[in-house]
């Protein structure tokens, strides 16, 4: 697959994510680098936020607006803390549940032993682990020790979101 190249806005916020995770770990900031390269080599996109004061990067199926959100790695603004979500898809543009999106969330949340996050809003549906003293994000490092697993469910969900739209014209 083609890689496309990464726009200045993506390469700036980068730039911002890894120099704060190298503060936590290099090795880390390494690992996400390389696996980066990986998905951007497989034809996935890394996309900057919305908000450019937002420490984050997206992998995403596109650049275009109504493309598939596949995670965000980012720092939570309050704490530092890194972490891993993806909300957005399991919403359809209408605003309704898209049944691949939530079956996409259920078999990455058994690949790395956590959760769906459930919401009446799809968009807000994502993968955490609950605990007993609620919700938790999971690691960038959790999603990085099932990358090859995780890289093959996206490209198994990106082809069934394809069928579903292909069926649909």
């Amino acid at each position: 697959m083609l890689r496309q190249s990464r726009s200045s806005k993506a390469r700036r916020a980068l730039e911002r994510l890894f120099d704060t995770i190298e503060v936590e770990s290099a090795s880390l900031a390494a690992r996400l680098r390389a696996f980066f390269d990986k998905a951007e080599a497989q034809g996935l996109v890394l996309a900057p936020p919305e908000r450019s004061e937002t420490c984050a990067i997206m992998l995403k199926s596109g650049l275009e607006k109504d493309t598939l959100n596949f995670g965000w790695f980012g720092c939570h603004g309050r704490n530092g803390q890194l972490f891993f979500r993806n909300y957005g898809i399991a919403k359809t543009k209408e605003g309704s549940l898209c049944p691949v999106g939530e079956d996409y969330l259920r078999k990455l949340a058994d690949l790395l032993h956590a959760d769906v996050y459930l919401s009446e809003d799809p968009f807000e549906m994502t993968v955490e682990r609950k605990t007993d003293k609620g919700w938790v994000y999971i690691s960038i490092d959790e999603v990085l020790s099932v990358q090859d697993k995780w890289l093959a469910l996206i490209h198994d969900t990106r082809a069934r979101f394809a069928a579903v739209q292909a069926s649909a014209v």
